[in-house]
Parts: structure tokens; sequence; C-alpha cells
């Protein structure tokens, strides 16, 4: 395995490593939400893709989209921290949503691209940010409906 695909499973890995510390209650009422906003990811994955947008350069297979790491590790799991700490407090969530986003989209996107694993291509960092933030409300939301259908 090169290098690269390392640093793919530290990232899928590595984030789940903290899941015993969310407590079993928080992570049985958060996942279900975390889960379909992941899915949401891979759907953005898949049209970024067809437009474009942006490019995974490393996948664990070829016919797997890049994404799936960021998806299913990196991703489901800070939703998780997220809604576990700010849930029921919108613009605390807001704040820390926003701030994560920035990080996220203006450092370790950043470090990934000169690593190679992903290239930026047909959107500005500043449209991808703006989909992160629309991509939280969603999560809230989501988590909102998951919560109020019962």
């Amino acid at each position: 395995m090169n290098m690269k695909k390392l640093l793919l499973l530290v990232i899928l890995i590595t984030p789940w490593l903290t899941t015993p510390f969310i407590g079993w209650k928080s992570f049985k009422r958060y996942l279900p939400a975390s889960l379909v906003m992941s899915g949401v990811g891979f759907l953005e994955d898949y049209l970024a893709d067809k437009f474009g947008w942006w490019k995974f350069n490393v996948k664990f297979h070829p016919k797997l989209i890049g994404g799936g790491p960021y998806n299913l590790g990196l991703y489901i799991v800070s939703t998780l921290w997220t809604l576990k700490f700010t849930y029921g407090k919108f613009p605390a969530f807001m704040i820390l949503t926003m701030f994560s986003n920035a990080i996220f989209n203006f450092v370790f996107t950043n470090i990934i691209s000169r690593l190679g694993l992903i290239t930026f291509k047909n959107m500005s960092k500043m449209h991808f940010y703006i989909i992160l933030c629309i991509k939280a409300v969603l999560l809230y939301f989501t988590q909102y409906f998951f919560e109020n259908k019962k």
C-alpha cells in the first residue's frame, strides 16, 4: 500500500477512535442524521466528478468514489461531535460549524491538495465553503426531523 492510500486509511479510521468518548446514547441519537448527511456527501462527490468541481486523485479502488474515506470517517464522526455539543442551540451550532468548515476548507483541503490527494478544478474555495455551510444547516434540520418524528 502506498503512502497516499495509507493516508486515506488514516483519514477513515482515526476519527472513529474518538467515538467511545461520545457516549452510546448520543451516538445512537445523532447517527441517523450523520449517515444521511454522509450520503449527501457521496452525492456531492458524484456531482463534483460529473461537473468537474474537484477530483480525487487517489482512491482505494478505481471504481469507488474518492470521497469515501472523508464521508465515512472524518465527516460522520465530526457531525456526531458537533451535534452532541450544539444540538438545540442553533447559533452555537452555526458558529462551530462555520469555524470548523473554515478550518477544513482553507487548511485541511490545502494540505491534502499539496499531498496530491485532491485537486479543485471548477470550484473556488469560497463556493466550496458556502456548500459546506449549507450542508451544516441541512444537517441540523435533518436531526430536527429525526427528533420530532417520534
